[in-house]
């Protein structure tokens, strides 16, 4: 996260922009008080998955077994 005062956002959006891919977020201050939140917007490019996001997720036991639909192309 990378915190700009308002003062010093006047010239160069593109650059805040910019730091989105190394921060992630920019936080807006005006007098110490953050006021804005800048962040990238979401796609499925920069979706970021988190450790444990998937807790309870699993696979069924038989999930590599053949398929009754399938079953007259085996034989």
């Amino acid at each position: 996260m990378k915190t700009v005062d308002l003062d010093q956002t006047t010239d160069d959006l593109a650059a805040l922009i910019d730091q989105l891919q190394m921060t992630g977020e920019v936080i807006f201050i005006d007098h110490d008080m953050p006021v804005a939140k800048l962040v990238p917007y979401p796609t499925a490019t920069t979706a970021i998955l988190k450790a444990g996001c998937l807790k309870g997720f699993g696979m069924a036991a038989d999930f590599d077994a053949p398929l009754e639909d399938f079953k007259d192309y085996l034989e």
